[in-house]
Formats: structure tokens, sequence, C-alpha cells
């Protein structure tokens, strides 16, 4: 017999051209001694039970093995050696599966709290899983190259939190071109080229075509996903765009799938506290802004915070970011921008000043009358604003003019609010209601002026 032995444990072949055996040695019997089997290809077995951490008990079995198979001293020391090796990786896949289904507890006291580290201050965390989400077309590939420039280059955020040092960054792309589109948005942002990745795909190797690419995905490329951030220096940001392209086999729209695959990513940036940012698409409902989101619930419940991109229904050039939630700090005002051309690519104007605006009320479809009532308020607005021009006027006279110009009483109310008409006393606690433009209100009565809106009924005191 050669000294070329098969090694069926671990499923290799030292050599596959010579003759070998395989070692397999079984689980402990309750006592020290175990089942062990030297198979050669041949046919010929040989078997023992004995303790294989003894060396005498072994040397006995490799001797008679050495008669059977006829074995040379360089046989000999590398079947010892398997037999050793074989029996620990029973031992412990035993211990394994002993372990298996036993609850993991992490003691509180043992815990040492630490603060959120934050990328974008209050926006995007280390560690955690971000989503930006928003319909095509409203800029969300070119806002988050943006922010990869920023980080790359160390050039702060729109606004002006710090966004540290010049960092690494992972670019994980679908569905824009590296040449002509990814490349020069980075460069048009000022980014700094060398420090941020592009994973364009990972190695595969089919009986085919022997070793060739395919798309990276996250159901199984964690370990890819991985070797690309180590590869990148100081990584702090991955930008995965859009995520749902790269769910692989698992159904988007199941929360357990969904989950199974969401789980690692956030791992891995707990591991290597970079922040992951995911670019996803909202779905075509009517219904409140959390259940737009493309795919399951769990795609928003995984993330730590996601924000919604949408057009400003006012200005259809400017584009508002709006908080949709964030489980790290209280919910922030948005952001807006605009996108302009900068050379024949799109670049990313930032607002400075925070935006006051939810994301229920961004993603709110817009009513098919919504420019004829928006007609209909201006009108209102109009009216009550020249009514007043010239000074004060009691309330009543006001509905008076309302009721003769063919101006809802609703509307007028409505209009106040608008315009923040004051409204005041005359005469005392007693006195009628007078309203005031609020330009006008130096010098009128100012006792018992209140919020506007809270006038919506008529009561013992009679129009407000």
């Amino acid at each position: 017999m050669s000294s070329h032995i098969y090694n069926g444990e671990a499923g290799r072949v030292i050599d596959p051209d010579g003759p070998g055996v395989m070692v397999h040695c079984g689980p402990r019997n309750g006592k020290a001694a175990r089942l062990v089997v030297l198979q050669a290809h041949d046919g010929k077995e040989h078997r023992g039970e004995f303790n294989t951490n003894s060396d005498f008990q072994r040397e006995q079995f490799l001797a008679r093995a050495a008669v059977q198979f006829e074995c040379s001293p360089e046989d000999l020391a590398h079947l010892d050696a398997e037999i050793v090796r074989a029996a620990d990786a029973e031992d412990q896949r035993a211990e394994n599966q002993n372990r298996v289904g036993r609850p993991v507890i992490v003691r509180m006291d043992k815990v040492i709290s630490k603060p959120v580290d934050w990328l974008w201050d209050k926006k995007i965390a280390r560690g955690k899983l971000t989503l930006w989400v928003g319909d095509p077309g409203v800029g969300k590939s070119v806002a988050s190259t943006n922010l990869a420039a920023r980080v790359s280059a160390g050039l702060g955020f729109p606004d002006g939190s710090s966004s540290g040092p010049p960092a690494g960054v992972v670019l994980i792309s679908a569905e824009d071109g590296a040449e002509d589109t990814i490349k020069p948005r980075l460069e048009v942002a000022g980014a700094d080229p060398p420090r941020i990745v592009l994973v364009k795909s990972v190695t595969w190797f089919d009986e085919h075509l022997g070793l060739t690419e395919r798309q990276l995905y996250l159901q199984r490329d964690i370990p890819a996903l991985e070797e690309a951030i180590q590869q990148t220096p100081d990584c702090a940001l991955v930008i995965v765009d859009p995520i749902a392209s790269y769910m692989g086999k698992s159904d988007s729209h199941k929360n357990a799938e969904v989950r199974a695959v969401l789980t690692p990513v956030a791992k891995l940036a707990e591991k290597y506290n970079l922040a992951v940012l995911g670019i996803t698409h909202l779905n075509k409902s009517t219904a409140r802004a959390m259940d737009r989101v493309t795919g399951s619930l769990a795609f928003v419940a995984q993330a730590r915070a996601v924000w919604v991109v949408g057009r400003d229904r006012h200005d259809q050039e400017r584009r508002l970011v709006a908080c949709l939630k964030n489980n790290l700090a209280k919910d922030t005002l948005g952001m807006a921008y605009r996108l302009v051309d900068a050379g024949g690519y799109p670049r990313v104007e930032w607002e400075p000043d925070p935006v006051d605006v939810r994301a229920d009320d961004l993603l709110a479809p817009e009513r098919a009358d919504a420019p004829a009532r928006e007609g209909k308020r201006r009108e209102a607005d109009e009216w009550l604003r020249g009514l007043l021009a010239g000074g004060p006027m009691g309330a009543t006279s006001v509905r008076a003019e309302a009721d003769g110009a063919g101006v809802p009483w609703a509307a007028v109310r409505a209009a106040a609010n608008r315009l923040g008409i004051v409204p005041y006393r005359k005469g005392g606690r007693d006195g009628a209601w007078w309203w005031v433009l609020p330009q006008r209100c130096e010098g009128s009565p100012s006792q018992n002026v209140s919020t506007f809106d809270t006038f919506s009924t008529f009561g013992d005191e009679g129009e407000r």
C-alpha cells in the first residue's frame, strides 16, 4: 500500500491517483472507547474499538492494520494522525449538537453602555441599517452617491455636521454603470475615488463555463461582502442600491425571509462599526407611509432609521426628505435638495436649513380636484385680506360681508387661519369679537387673543 490516504471525514483526497484508506471514528459508546474503521479502496476493512486518546491502544490497532494493509512506516504515521483528527472532529460535532437550541444569554451587568455612533448626526448611524425610500426619478441614487463622496473626502454633511476624517465606502449598484454614471457623479460631488470601491460581482464556478462571475446576493454572499469591506481601508459606509435587487431567491414580501437576509447584513454593520444604507422603492399603495415601502414590512422593521424621498408638490424641481422612523433618536426634521446640471451629470445641491415635513404628508396622494381647491383657497385668502385691509372689523360684519359675496363661512375661517388673523374683544370682557390682520394689530386691544384654529364653533360669546 502506498502512503496516499483518502480522508473520508474531511471529504478530501490527498492523492486521487493512488490507493488509500478511509478513516472513520464513531461516537463514544459511553466509555473511553470508540469504534474506528479503516476501509481501503480495494474493499479490505479493519475494525477496532479502543480509546483513541491512548497512544498504546492506537499503536496496537495500527500494528494489526499494518499486517492487513501492508503499510509502510509512513503509512502508519499518516493513519495515526488521521485517526486522532477524525476522533477530534467527531467530538466537536457531538459537542456542537449538544449546544443546539440552548439560549445565548447576555447579563446586563456585563454590558457597557455606549452612545449611538453617528455617521451623519441623528440621520445615519454606524453599526446599523438605514433605508432611503422613494419613487424612481427623485434622485435617491444621486443623493446617496453624494453622501459617499462626502464620506470619502471628509467634506461634512449638508446640515453642517461633521462626516469625520476621510473614510472608505463600498458601493453595490445594480442599476447604474460604473464608467458613465457612478464615477462621473462621484467626481462632480468632490469624492476621493481611491477610497471608494464598487462590488461589481462575485466569482462563480460553472460546470460549463468554468470560473466566471455572477451578481452578488445578500442571501448567500455575506462572506464576499465582508471581504470587500476588509479590502477597503477605514470603511465607514456601505450603500446597496437598490437593496431589493440583492435578495437572491428570498421572497421580499415574506417577513421571515427578509429578516433572514437583513439580519446578517445588520450584524456585519455592527461587527465593523459601519453604516449600511439601503436604497429601495415605493409601492403603488395609497396607504400610510409605513406601508408604502416595497416588499415586506420587515424592511422597515429591520432598519433603525427610514427616510422617505419625494417631490415638493409646490416645486417639482425640489426634493424633500422626510423621516419615516428613527429608533435611535427623536424624530428629526427633514431635508431638501435640488438636482442641478454639472457638465451633463446631475449634482445634488442641499438646502442648509431643515424642513418640517412628515412622511405621511409627503406621500399622501394628491386629490384630483387639488388645483381647483387650491384656486378657491387663494380666492378666499385674497377676499379676506382685501376686506380687512382698511383695519379691524367685527366678526359679525365679516360674516355678513361673506354672505353677501357668496363666500362660504367655512372658507372664510380657513382663510383666517392661513392669514394669521388676530381675533380680539372690543369693549371689555363682554364686548364683541373683532378681526384684524396680523400686520395691523399693533395698537389694537390684545386681551383674550387666542390661536384662531381653536374657534371652530359659536358659543355664548358670539361669533369670533
